[in-house]
């Protein structure tokens, strides 16, 4: 865990599969909005979301909801992450995206970020099918590595759940495809958050040890994921190791260990496969995630996600 107030996090737990994450000295007034992101973690099919976040007088509580896979509430392991506006940082933005049912919208202004001074907007093409256009973060020409990454959460009380299908670059601009769906697997419209970033960890700073990558090629036994769409601060390329089960993968993130950090993982592609991380640990000189993929009725798949790997 970290808190760069130097505070200590807690987690208290109100009720199965419901949990309030206490990260002090992160609120208090004139805090802005900022952004969660959630990420389930261990061996199950279980997924979680952000329900709620807010400030208290010194404090942010967030609110975390877990789910089984036929969407009932269950006890298990998740990560979070909080961050607000960050300082002197380049391509990054993030939204919340609060109104689903709108066929295009401007999120709301306290829960958004463009590193650009841009305003995002958010635009939907069907049920649960949505795109954030994230004004003047494409890449410039040249750039050896444009693609940079995205993390999608889902937020409400329901078991929905979100992901990212593509990120392309049209111009200036990034567009980020999101697809949400119940826990069985049909398309829903629903609220969520999305943070795309290009060169930093998923909180914006291009500071610490940081790694990310898309895994596009979802049945090789083992490869090193599309380059344009990869990051490693150590200089490293990143690679994905098929494991013996579907769906079961092994990231390795050259030069970035030791251990302890974060880990954030999402779902990627079409289809409503859905992917958690089960794991973390160093080895030498290197760190490994394991990432496990299910579909909707809770079997063992193989699936595209994105990873983020970040310590300070």
């Amino acid at each position: 865990q970290h808190n760069s107030s130097g505070g200590t996090n807690t987690i208290t737990r109100s009720g199965t599969g419901s949990y309030v994450v206490k990260l002090p000295g992160l609120g208090g007034a004139g805090t802005v909005g900022g952004i969660v992101q959630v990420t389930a973690y261990g061996s199950g099919p279980e997924s979680c979301k952000v329900s709620n976040w807010h400030p208290t007088p010194s404090d942010i509580d967030v609110s975390v909801l877990c789910f089984d896979g036929s969407g009932a509430p269950v006890d298990t392991f998740y990560d979070v992450s909080f961050s607000t506006y960050p300082t002197e940082v380049v391509n990054h933005g993030y939204v919340w995206a609060n109104d689903p049912f709108s066929a295009s919208y401007v999120p709301n202004t306290f829960y958004q970020f463009n590193s650009t001074c841009n305003t995002n907007t958010v635009s939907r093409s069907g049920v649960g099918k949505y795109t954030v256009k994230f004004p003047g973060l494409a890449a410039p020409p040249g750039d050896p590595q444009p693609g940079g990454t995205v993390k999608v959460t889902a937020y409400g009380t329901s078991s929905d759940f979100c992901k990212v299908e593509s990120w392309p670059a049209i111009g200036p601009d990034e567009f980020v495809d999101v697809r949400c769906f119940t826990a069985p697997g049909l398309a829903t419209d629903t609220q969520y958050t999305a943070t795309y970033t290009r060169g930093n960890n998923l909180f914006g700073q291009a500071a610490g040890k940081r790694g990310y990558l898309r895994a596009d090629q979802p049945s090789a036994p083992s490869y090193t994921p599309i380059f344009s769409d990869q990051f490693n601060s150590a200089g490293g390329t990143n690679t994905v190791t098929h494991g013996a089960l579907p769906g079961n993968y092994s990231v390795k993130l050259p030069g970035l260990a030791p251990s302890g950090g974060h880990v954030e993982v999402s779902g990627a592609g079409l289809g409503s496969g859905r992917c958690k991380v089960t794991s973390w640990v160093p080895s030498g000189a290197d760190e490994f995630v394991g990432v496990q993929c299910y579909t909707q009725t809770t079997a063992k798949t193989d699936s595209q996600f994105t990873l983020s790997f970040y310590q300070p």
